[in-house]
């Protein structure tokens, strides 16, 4: 189902028709699986990528600044964010994820450079 233009009441729907056609799947199989969020995964990149698209839209919909913006989005994936596959198992890609999330930046996030 297309949502018509984000809003407060709908932003949250709207974010997980964006991640799930992000990995090819419609809201309409999220809604028909209970277990949606435990059983779709994306990647490190499709991750970045979404919150990339993601904050930018909280910010123009709730009128606030990135820091706000960041910290609902980060909620927001919280309760119903896709797990991230495969799992960043060391410190070093955990903290290389969350710095090119919060800067915006493309860099590889498996790599400590």
């Amino acid at each position: 189902m297309k949502y018509p233009k984000p809003t407060r009441e709908n932003i949250a729907m709207h974010l997980v028709e964006v991640q799930m056609e992000m990995i090819g799947k419609t809201f309409e199989d999220a809604e028909a699986n209970q277990n949606w969020f435990h059983d779709y995964t994306m990647t490190s990149e499709q991750f970045l990528e979404f919150r990339n698209k993601a904050i930018p839209l909280i910010k123009k919909v709730y009128k606030c600044n990135k820091a706000t913006a960041s910290k609902n989005f980060d909620w927001w994936n919280l309760n119903w964010g896709l797990r991230i596959f495969p799992i960043p198992t060391d410190v070093v890609t955990m903290r290389n994820i969350l710095t090119a999330s919060r800067n915006g930046t493309r860099k590889d996030p498996t790599t400590d450079e």
